[in-house]
Order: C-alpha cells, then sequence, then structure tokens
C-alpha cells in the first residue's frame, strides 16, 4: 500500500492511497474490507473510493478508509514523510517508500513526462478489457520496483512524495533494452477529479481520528 491522506476538509478520517489494479475485486463495491498485507486476517480499513479504468488514465489508484488503530504514518527505518513534491527536478534521486531487505534501490526523475502503454493488466480476480495508456507519468532509470510493490509511494531524498509506484515498462533502442519504473505524480492522485481533488499527504494521525464502522 501507499501512503495516508486525508480531505482538507475532513482531516479526521483518514485514507491510505494504493494503485486501483493491485487492490480492487471483480464487483468491487463501497465498504468493502481491505485486509493487511502482512495478515490477510485483519481488516485495516474498508475500501471507499476509485478511478475509474478506461483506455486512458492519469492515475490508476484506490482509496481506502484506514482503521486509525490499524496503521501508522511512518515507516519503520525509513523516518516519517515530509509531505509532498509535485515538482521534482530532473535526475532527482528518487526510491520507494518501502522496505527493501538488504539494499535501497534508487532510480532517478526524468527530463520529461510521457504516456505508457500497458498490456491488459491482470486485476486479482479479473483483468482490463484492453490495453491501459497512462497519461503524462514519470517513467525513471534505473528501474527500482520489484514484483508486489505497485502502490508503494515514490519519495526524494527529503522524504516528500513524488508518486505512486504503478508499473514497470521496457523500451527498445537500437537494440538495447532499457526497464523503468512508471510513477503516476503525487499530484494526479491528490488532485484525480473522482477522488474530489481535495486530498493532502498526512505526515501524522491526527488526535480523535475517526475510522471505518
Amino acid at each position: 500500500m501507499g501512503c495516508l491522506v486525508a480531505y482538507r476538509d475532513d482531516p479526521k478520517r483518514i485514507y491510505m492511497i494504493s494503485v486501483g489494479h493491485g487492490l480492487l475485486h471483480q464487483g468491487a463495491a463501497r465498504g468493502d474490507p481491505i485486509v493487511s498485507d502482512l495478515d490477510r486476517t485483519r481488516v485495516i480499513g474498508r475500501l471507499e473510493n476509485w478511478a475509474t479504468f478506461t483506455e486512458e488514465m492519469t492515475a490508476d489508484v484506490a482509496l481506502v478508509w484506514i482503521d486509525p488503530t490499524q496503521v501508522s504514518a511512518g515507516n519503520a527505518g525509513m523516518g516519517s514523510l515530509k509531505g509532498e513534491n509535485r515538482a521534482p527536478a530532473p535526475g532527482t534521486g528518487v526510491r520507494l517508500y518501502k522496505s527493501v531487505p538488504g539494499s535501497i534501490l534508487q532510480g532517478q526523475v526524468p527530463a520529461r513526462r510521457e504516456t505508457i502503454t500497458i498490456p491488459p493488466i491482470v486485476c486479482n480476480d479479473w483483468q482490463t478489457e484492453q490495453a491501459i495508456s497512462y497519461l503524462d507519468q514519470m517513467a525513471c532509470t534505473p528501474v527500482f520496483n520489484f514484483a508486489g510493490s505497485s502502490g508503494a509511494v515514490v519519495i526524494d531524498p527529503d522524504n516528500r512524495v513524488v508518486g505512486m509506484a504503478v508499473a514497470v515498462d521496457t523500451i527498445e533502442e537500437d537494440g538495447h533494452f532499457t526497464t523503468r519504473t512508471v510513477v503516476t505524480p503525487i499530484a494526479a492522485i491528490l488532485d484525480h477529479e473522482e477522488l474530489g481533488k481535495n486530498l493532502v499527504i498526512v505526515t501524522k494521525i491526527p488526535s480523535g481520528a475517526i475510522g471505518p464502522n
């Protein structure tokens, strides 16, 4: 999963963002229970909303209303998040805000953003009917995500969120293949129309936070 967010006008309800294709099941509905990645018997929240799958998407994201007693805003060993970076400079080092045993993999922000087309995506017990084109994405090199890490947020050296890892893409040029980590910019998520265009990063769970019923 990704990081915690809240609506500006409702800071007591805490949500977690994650990649939609990794979280949604066939027939997904608002209120569906969401379980921990580490303990599949522990419910940590309820599905709140998600971006509709279309042939062209700016963000493949789902929103989970979190039980504040079941999560924390930080990541052990990686420090607390320090907000967001909506305009990371080309060449900025970025990495997953997720523990990787043995090493910390790192890529770089590209000079320009681009459309990345991914073959039909397998989403738990269903798959998209067509290829998906992710619009205005950061294709970072060298590749720094790994199997099962889609939905993890990507941070800069100051622990500010620059985006969310959604896929891996490989390009070929003159017989040379380059694999890249596809990162959706954080602005495309926080300002997504279907999610209300009013989300902010949460760096600390507030006192009196309200969980789902």
